[in-house]
């Protein structure tokens, strides 16, 4: 008998642009490259079935070069693949969470976009609201925003019946609580 191909182990090839490969490189905890590419979060390969493969994946550098003609960097994810599920010349998506520690997150529904600006309305004391623009990133849902700059903790947003609110007006805010608010995007 002959082995023809060992794909007790397989390689996953997907690329990052230089804005990312910039952005890793500057969050990743490490003081070389390669600590920085160790300490990436394990890998989530999600299937052409669209399930999502039992066994994480490990980032590793595949070139070392930013590819003039794509502006990209070329990594690999290694999983292991003992029953031999993931087949040679498959396609999947690669999913590598991102860390974010003490960021707020608010539903995109809750803001909006004027001259390429985000916005979001606060509830000041007197129940008026004020719009605030926002620094944000969407969640890879597509339902939430990261907002790294505009809130504080502790700020009472609208997160229902934007469209209807202009700057200043009074409302009577039904609160809620960003616990039980939280458990449901999770």
């Amino acid at each position: 008998m002959t082995t023809l191909s060992d794909i007790s182990e397989v390689f996953a090839y997907f690329s990052w642009n230089e804005k990312q490969l910039l952005n890793l490189l500057s969050d990743s905890p490490g003081e070389t490259i390669e600590e920085k590419i160790k300490n990436i979060p394990k890998a989530t390969l999600i299937l052409a079935n669209s399930a999502k493969y039992p066994l994480k994946g490990r980032v590793e550098m595949a070139s070392g070069l930013i590819s003039t003609e794509t502006g990209s960097a070329t990594f690999k994810a290694v999983f292991a693949n003992p029953e031999g599920l993931i087949r040679s010349g498959s396609s999947a998506t690669i999913s590598i969470p991102e860390v974010k520690d003490s960021i707020l997150i608010v539903p995109q529904s809750a803001t909006y976009e004027l001259q390429n600006k985000r916005f979001i309305f606060t509830v000041g004391q007197d129940n008026k609201v004020s719009a605030v623009p926002i620094t944000s990133s969407p969640s890879d849902d597509g339902k939430y925003f990261f907002v790294s700059e505009g809130l504080k903790a502790g700020d009472r947003v609208v997160i229902e019946g934007v469209s209807s609110l202009r700057d200043g007006m009074t409302i009577i805010p039904k609160e809620t609580n960003a616990v039980s608010f939280y458990s449901k995007i999770n």
